[in-house]
C-alpha cells in the first residue's frame, strides 16, 4: 500500500487452505505467527480466511482487562512484523462488497468463581441480547462496521438473537457457559435459532422471540445508547455522554470527507 492505492497480497485466497499463491508470502504468515510468543503472546490457532489477503489469529483466553492489553500488544506486534515486510495489515471493516468483512469476534465464557457451588451463564448472555443494540455504539463504532454486518457474510446477521454454532446469530453459543458475540437478573430468552433469521418466515421468527433488528447505522446504535437507562447506570452516565460527544464530532469530520480518502484514511489506521 502507498498511501493512496491497496492491493491485497493474494488475490486468490481460499478460507482455511494454503495455495500455492500464499508461499510468496509465507514467510510473513509464519513471522507473524511467531512473533507474538516473543511478548508472552501464544497463538492458539491461525488460518486464512476467505476473502483476499485475510487471515484469522486466535489469541489465548484472558481476564477482560488483560484481554484487551493482550489485543492491543498482540496488534502492534503484528503491525511491526508485516511493517518489516513493506505491507499494511488492516482491520478495515468491508474492503470489497464482493467478499465478507474483517471483525474481531469476541469469545466469552462464564465460569463461577472459587468456592461458588453453581452459576448461570444464561443471565450475563441474556443481559448481552436484551441491550445488544446500544452496545453495538461501542463495538461497531465507525459508519463502515455496519457495512460489514449484514445476513449471509457471518457477522452475526441483522438481528438480536442466539443460536448454537450459528453464526448468523448476534451471540453464536457454542457450549452452555461459552458464546462468540459477534456484534442481569433475567432468564436468556427466545429459542436457538438454527439458521439465518433473516431466511425465517416472520411467524418462525415470532416462535422464537425474535423481534428486534440490530441497528443498521452508527445514529441508531448511538440513539439507543442514549435512550438505554441500564446501560447508561452500569457503565456511567457522563462516560456514555462524554463518548456519544467525541463520536458525533467524529462522524461530523469523517462525513465531509470524501468516501475513497476516508477509506484510505482508516486503512492507513485500523
Amino acid at each position: 500500500m502507498d498511501g493512496k492505492t491497496y492491493t491485497p497480497i493474494n488475490e486468490n485466497q481460499s478460507w482455511a487452505c494454503i495455495s500455492a499463491d500464499d508461499f510468496v508470502y509465507i514467510e510473513l504468515i509464519e513471522n507473524i505467527v511467531r512473533a507474538p510468543g516473543e511478548v508472552g503472546i501464544f497463538l492458539e490457532h491461525f488460518h486464512s480466511e476467505s476473502a483476499p489477503g485475510q487471515w484469522e489469529f486466535v489469541l489465548p483466553p484472558k481476564v477482560p482487562v488483560e484481554a484487551a492489553d493482550t489485543l492491543l500488544k498482540a496488534r502492534d506486534t503484528i503491525r511491526n512484523i508485516a511493517r518489516a515486510y513493506k505491507v499494511h495489515p488492516t482491520l478495515y471493516p468491508r474492503l470489497s462488497q464482493e467478499h465478507a468483512g474483517t471483525g474481531s469476534h469476541v469469545h466469552i465464557s462464564i465460569n463461577p468463581k472459587e468456592h461458588e457451588e453453581s452459576l448461570n451463564p444464561e443471565w450475563f448472555f441474556a443481559g448481552v441480547l436484551n441491550h445488544i443494540p446500544p452496545i453495538l455504539a461501542f463495538t461497531l463504532p465507525q459508519d463502515i462496521s455496519y457495512d460489514r454486518i449484514q445476513a449471509g457474510l457471518w457477522s452475526g446477521g441483522e438481528y438480536a438473537c442466539w443460536g448454537w454454532e450459528n453464526k448468523e446469530a448476534a451471540l453464536r453459543r457454542i457450549k452452555d457457559n461459552y458464546f462468540e458475540i459477534k456484534l442481569m437478573d433475567e432468564p436468556l430468552r427466545g429459542g436457538d435459532c438454527s439458521k439465518s433469521p433473516t431466511d425465517m418466515t416472520p411467524l418462525e421468527r415470532e416462535a422464537l422471540g425474535v423481534k428486534v433488528l440490530l441497528p443498521k447505522t452508527l445514529d441508531e446504535s448511538l440513539a439507543a445508547l442514549q435512550s438505554d437507562e441500564e446501560i447508561q447506570n452500569s457503565t456511567g452516565k457522563t462516560l456514555v455522554s462524554s463518548y456519544v460527544a467525541v463520536k458525533k464530532t467524529e462522524m461530523e469530520h469523517f462525513r465531509s470527507i470524501a468516501d475513497e480518502e476516508r477509506k484510505l484514511w482508516q486503512i492507513l489506521r485500523y
